[in-house]
């Protein structure tokens, strides 16, 4: 019995230690997608939006398929085909 006690103690320890190295989906939500402060990237080479350090973020191209679902802090930057940027947004 002892035995299997300290085998569960062991294992449920090796989970709380794991649960800290993921980062909190809260803290993800709570940043402000920064797409109106960066509307001066419009215009800008398709590198400038792949380079663009920011989770979560998507880059949009003609052909690229997209889902509708809204998420509030995930910037996205629309390209045309000729690989300019278009538009910056939010969702």
């Amino acid at each position: 019995m002892k035995i299997v006690v300290a085998i569960a103690l062991c294992g449920l320890a090796a989970c709380a230690q794991q649960e800290d190295s993921f980062p909190k989906l809260a803290s993800i939500e709570k940043q402000a997608c920064p797409a109106p402060a960066i509307q001066t990237l419009v215009g800008a080479d398709r590198s400038a939006a792949l380079g663009y350090e920011y989770t979560p973020k998507r880059v949009i191209d003609p052909t690229t398929a997209v889902t509708r679902d809204y998420v509030r802090n995930r910037l996205n930057f629309r390209i045309d085909d000729q690989g300019y940027i278009t538009g910056i947004f939010c969702g």
